[in-house]
């Protein structure tokens, strides 16, 4: 058995905020209250800077992940949107595509 067949392929998916946050934890706590409104379990925040993003789901939940990160969240001059940008299988891909970096671990 491939350990793929247990634990599902995985999907790693690029988007974009854009909208009033400025803050990391404005647009972290702007998405999971996205996902919350929207019923279905909150994908994994894999890395967050500035305002491109990257999220990990499992690939049967791939669309309907990708329909809830292209709505908004609240209204007027506080209104976030985010927007989709690209999908891939590796996060090595999906950097570089997106141009993000790979953040330095802290060691210790």
């Amino acid at each position: 058995m491939v350990v793929k067949e247990k634990r599902g392929r995985r999907r790693y998916i690029a988007f974009e905020a854009i909208g009033a946050a400025d803050a990391n934890e404005q647009l972290s706590t702007a998405l999971q209250a996205l996902f919350n409104r929207s019923g279905q379990r909150s994908p994994k925040l894999i890395q967050l800077e500035g305002r491109l993003g990257i999220v990990r789901c499992l690939e049967p939940e791939m669309k309907s992940v990708i329909e809830t990160l292209n709505a908004s969240i609240g209204e007027g001059e506080r209104e976030i949107r985010f927007r989709t940008l690209c999908t891939s299988g590796t996060l090595r891909a999906l950097r570089a595509r997106i141009g993000l970096d790979k953040p330095e671990r802290p060691r210790g």
